[in-house]
């Protein structure tokens, strides 16, 4: 909880100094809110018991709930099936044992994009890819210099957390949804 607040903090003057990342990072942020509105709507759930709650609390705890409903969260799995397409490899070897340097990229771009686009913690990602939290970190170090660093990777990145946050607005699958976009594939 702490590290999801102090992450708010560094998106929130980020958003505010740098329009750069504001276009970059925007669905991360967006992510991050509707994680916090998922947990205060769990929060008021405990308040509505039955009990009358005063009007205006009434009328905050609609529109959370309504938002929350929504915005269906983005899942581990969708995300690392949308990178394996991009980057041919199977989910499978991107939580297996392999090192090569192919399926390696893969997976610290799948880590990368889980910690971006999502509330998980570094060791909760760590947990689902069978890896070591510090795995993680490093893996979302390392991509976040790319992305800085080299345009056409940055590019990649964009296109990517587009078509997860387009299908997960619109409810797609996963497989549908990237298979369609053949612009997201890389060259092995």
């Amino acid at each position: 909880m702490e590290m999801m607040t102090e992450q708010v903090h560094r998106y929130r003057n980020r958003l505010r100094d740098d329009p750069a990342w504001r276009r970059t990072n925007r669905d991360a942020v967006m992510r991050v809110i509707i994680y916090d509105l998922r947990r205060l709507a769990d929060d008021l759930e405990l308040l509505d018991d039955g009990a009358q709650l005063p009007e205006h609390l009434a009328a905050v705890v609609q529109i959370v709930r309504e938002t929350v409903s929504a915005t269906p969260p983005i899942e581990m799995p969708v995300i690392v099936s949308a990178v394996g397409v991009a980057f041919h490899v199977t989910p499978q070897q991107m939580v297996g044992i392999m090192r090569t340097q192919h399926i390696a990229m893969a997976r610290q771009v799948a880590m990368y994009l889980v910690r971006e686009l999502t509330a998980y913690s570094f060791p909760r990602i760590a947990e689902y890819f069978g890896r070591d939290h510090s795995t993680v970190i490093h893996a979302h170090a390392l991509v976040a210099r790319r992305v800085a660093n080299e345009p056409q990777f940055a590019s990649l990145m964009a296109r990517l957390k587009l078509t997860l946050a387009e299908q997960t607005a619109d409810g797609i699958t996963a497989q549908s949804s990237i298979e369609s976009n053949a612009a997201l594939q890389v060259s092995a």
